[in-house]
């Protein structure tokens, strides 16, 4: 603890901010380090989350300020020891992903993970079966930390069920999972996230066996459910589009742009955040847009019009943004634009301005259904619609194909007009 003591003091001491500014660190600070010197907490990195929500009632005694500051420092003092260690604190309860040096591939520029959490699982040795998972996917895979956060959500959601049973992983028998599997059952859930579920479990379980742990061996083919998938109409109605259309010139100057880009594209959200200067060109007659599609992991050049070509242009020579990779659309500190910042924009000037799809506001994934549902309907095929949108499967994109009854009217002309003599069945008994 007085190492860390030592370490937390220089980091606050090295702030760049004024004599009084520190005294929001230092004061709270010191009651940290009182209390886990009162209750015999070594480590605070290894925290649990009871010992944090004891510290907040510790606290009650205090001053206002310090009582403010506290889920602060706590924050702090994880965060600074994590990032500081000169060896990586696996056990610690939140790792802090700023340690690491990821190739961009893996990473999500407009909605980055900052951390990945543990302490919401409270037996120590399910914890460190977790963690030294999270290790091998951090450290060995080449998933992205939006996969890597969301496997280990799952997983905690199965360690979080073993603890209010008092089980450990190595203990585990196949009624425990047949219990967590009827828990499952009776949430609400889609059979697809059901079967996520399972098989994630089966490979952590699968992973713990060849670090020569004992755990056992089940197989997720008894309990995967079998369904088909669930179609939701989602593209925006075209009178949506109309009234936004017609408000966008109130809009703030770059939401207009990147809402001119999402409608005119059907790109994902965080795709149009992380646009770089010099995205958008022309050849000879043509017009394109390049863009890294950080889900396939690959870049990809599409047609646009030549008006979205000349608005981008012009934008960039508006606010000086140079062709050398820089972001089109920044954050405050010239990184990537946030994707649920550009959400909440959206959403707060249309609920201004009286728009509204139904029973929600805005929302940006629904303009790749309706891009999907316009190439398909205009006779794009369902494989040409794939690549476009950068599916891995064609059963993906055809959730994205929203209901037309014009193209089902223009089908069945098409046949009968083939079919001239076709009659119903019983048909030749009624003319005898």
């Amino acid at each position: 603890m007085v190492r860390q003591t030592k370490i937390l003091l220089c980091e606050i001491l090295n702030m760049d901010k004024v004599q009084r500014h520190r005294r929001y660190f230092l004061e709270p600070l010191k009651a940290l380090i009182r209390f886990c010197d009162k209750y015999g907490i070594d480590d605070i990195e290894e925290m649990e989350q009871a010992d944090e929500n004891r510290f907040y009632l510790y606290l009650n005694k205090e001053s206002e300020i310090i009582k403010k500051q506290a889920s602060k420092i706590v924050e702090f003092a994880r965060r600074t020891l994590f990032l500081t260690d000169s060896e990586t604190n696996w056990r610690a309860c939140i790792w802090y992903m700023e340690r690491f040096q990821f190739d961009k591939s893996r990473i999500n520029a407009s909605s980055p993970v900052k951390s990945l959490s543990f302490i919401n699982i409270y037996e120590k040795e399910n914890r460190w079966y977790l963690q030294l998972y999270a290790k091998y996917l951090v450290g060995i895979s080449d998933l992205s930390l939006s996969n890597i956060r969301n496997t280990i959500c799952f997983i905690s959601q199965f360690l979080k069920y073993l603890d209010g049973q008092s089980k450990k992983v190595t203990e585990l028998e196949i009624q425990d999972i047949a219990d967590y599997v009827s828990v499952l059952n009776e949430s609400d859930i889609k059979y697809s996230t059901f079967n996520r579920h399972i098989t994630h479990m089966h490979t952590f379980l699968q992973f713990l066996k060849m670090k020569n742990i004992e755990v056992l061996k089940f197989y997720p083919e008894r309990f995967l459910k079998k369904g088909f998938p669930e179609h939701n109409e989602r593209s925006v109605p075209e009178k949506t589009i109309a009234h936004l259309i017609k408000e966008l010139p109130a809009f703030p100057e770059h939401l207009q742009l990147m809402y001119l880009i999402l409608f005119c594209t059907g790109i994902r959200k965080s795709e149009v955040c992380t646009i770089k200067s010099g995205a958008f060109y022309s050849q000879g007659n043509e017009n394109w847009m390049r863009i890294y599609q950080s889900k396939m992991r690959r870049e990809k050049v599409i047609p646009v019009p030549s008006l979205l070509v000349e608005l981008v242009n012009d934008y960039e020579k508006k606010y000086g943004i140079k062709n050398g990779g820089e972001y089109l659309f920044k954050n405050k500190k010239g990184g990537a634009f946030n994707g649920q910042t550009f959400s909440n924009q959206m959403i707060r000037e249309c609920k201004v301005r009286g728009i509204a799809c139904g029973d929600y506001i805005f929302r940006a994934h629904d303009y790749r259904h309706n891009l999907a549902t316009s190439m398909y309907g205009n006779g794009v095929s369902i494989q040409g619609v794939r690549d476009y949108l950068g599916h891995s499967s064609e059963n993906m994109t055809k959730q994205y194909i929203d209901f037309m009854p014009e193209r089902i009217v223009s089908a069945e002309d098409k046949y009968f007009s083939k079919n001239q003599s076709f009659k119903l069945k019983g048909a030749e008994d009624d003319e005898r």
